[in-house]
């Protein structure tokens, strides 16, 4: 189960090296790093003149990040390598519990390549002069123009840090920063503190739709999102679950019948597993066991357009992914009832399902909000009275196996309420 604090103890005991500097303000700017060498260099360089504390946690990287830093700014930031990699769960963990043992009054977060948009560049400086015991304060994310999510340009008050803890390492990665961010939520509900957010009007990027076949994520992100929505519904916990169980068994079961390809069900089955059991423990095991699975078509092209030509090509494709229904693509009328083909977010992801219901589709697999550049490939769905069969089959079997396990789950949401 999922505690309401969390904290981690003996914080030497992950850590391979350090350069830990005095302490020289109240508040420490924490950025996590992971082989992203030219990344942190560059954000390292306009971190140096920001007046503040600045710890960077390096992932346990293999690709000199560390050293790098270490060699031209080990008098300007505190280091901190992990003795392996920790996930984004731990590596922040471990960094926000240090700036908690070390009593500080604030504290920044945000990652590598989370980098400020050309003309916010002064984004730093403009968050901190925001500082309030009682607020958080935050960015906005270019890519979806919205303000920033929990662990990208976020100010937290370290008083409230002080009684949630830090992300749970156990998470590893993927909705560990939502279930920090609910805990938070949580603590300031009923404690009854009057927190403000303060929205900074400047911007970060990141990426949103990275490229890539590689299905490692999948274990993760199945089965922290069964963990965290049992605690913290949207709604109500027997629909998340149900919408949880289906959407990720039906494609699992889907990839099998159309592509011969078991990977995902193989990381469905361990990741309920593990849930049912309450077991976070074999991060190690499941990272060993899902390293290499990937889900790639067996022949395709890959081709980049700008966000007009792009438009002009497929407007009469309907979108079925939520990225183009953000701001950026406003002005693109794609056509909402076509019924002949569509736009869908990456060949490997859970969108695939809702994808093969039609015959044409394109497969977007990166997409450059600040270049308003789209990489894709398109994909001819040569059967798609057999694949709607398929679909139809993924998700009664679904379904019919999470109403199955639905009085075993509501058991375990018995558990957390008493």
């Amino acid at each position: 189960m999922l505690p309401d604090s969390y904290f981690i103890d003996n914080l030497q005991e992950y850590i391979q090296e350090s350069n830990i500097l005095p302490k020289a303000s109240d508040t420490c700017i924490i950025i996590l790093n992971f082989n992203n060498k030219k990344y942190i260099l560059t954000l390292a360089e306009l971190l140096e003149n920001v007046d503040c504390d600045v710890v960077i946690v390096d992932n346990h990287s293999n690709d000199g990040s560390y050293e790098a830093l270490k060699e031209k700014y080990a008098d300007r930031f505190n280091l901190i390598k992990t003795k392996e990699n920790m996930g984004g769960a731990g590596g922040f963990g471990l960094g926000i519990q240090w700036v908690i043992e070390r009593d500080y009054r604030y504290c920044f977060v945000s990652e590598e390549d989370a980098l400020p948009l050309e003309g916010s560049e002064d984004i730093f400086q403009e968050m901190l002069k925001q500082r309030a015991d009682n607020a958080f304060v935050v960015a906005k994310y270019y890519e979806l123009d919205t303000t920033s999510f929990n662990l990208h340009y976020h100010i937290y008050p370290v008083a409230i840090l002080k009684q949630v803890g830090t992300l749970n390492k156990d998470l590893f990665f993927r909705a560990d920063d939502q279930e920090w961010g609910m805990r938070i939520r949580k603590y300031v509900q009923k404690s009854g503190v009057a927190v403000q957010t303060k929205v900074v009007d400047k911007y970060y990027t990141h990426p949103l739709i990275k490229r890539g076949f590689g299905l490692f994520a999948n274990y993760f992100g199945m089965r922290n999102a069964f963990f965290v929505y049992l605690k913290y519904p949207n709604r109500n916990f027997a629909i998340d679950y149900m919408q949880n169980f289906i959407k990720y068994c039906s494609y699992a079961v889907f990839t099998l019948m159309h592509d011969a390809n078991s990977y995902p069900l193989k990381q469905f089955f361990y990741a309920f597993k593990d849930f049912l059991f309450d077991d976070l423990s074999k991060n190690k095991e499941r990272i060993k066991q899902f390293q290499g699975y990937a889900l790639e078509p067996s022949t395709y092209t890959l081709q980049t357009l700008t966000f007009d030509a792009f438009y002009e090509r497929f407007r009469n494709y309907k979108p079925i992914s939520a990225t183009f229904y953000n701001k950026h693509f406003e002005k693109y009328s794609f056509n909402s009832r076509a019924s002949h083909g569509v736009i869908a977010s990456k060949f490997s992801g859970v969108a695939r399902i809702k994808a093969f219901l039609y015959r044409h589709i394109v497969f977007v697999e990166e997409i450059d909000f600040i270049q308003k550049t789209v990489t894709f490939f398109e994909y001819e769905n040569s059967s798609p009275l057999t694949t709607k069969a398929m679909v139809l089959a993924s998700v009664s079997l679904s379904t019919f196996f999470a109403t199955l396990f639905l009085p075993v789950v509501a058991m375990k949401r018995l558990e957390i309420i008493r």
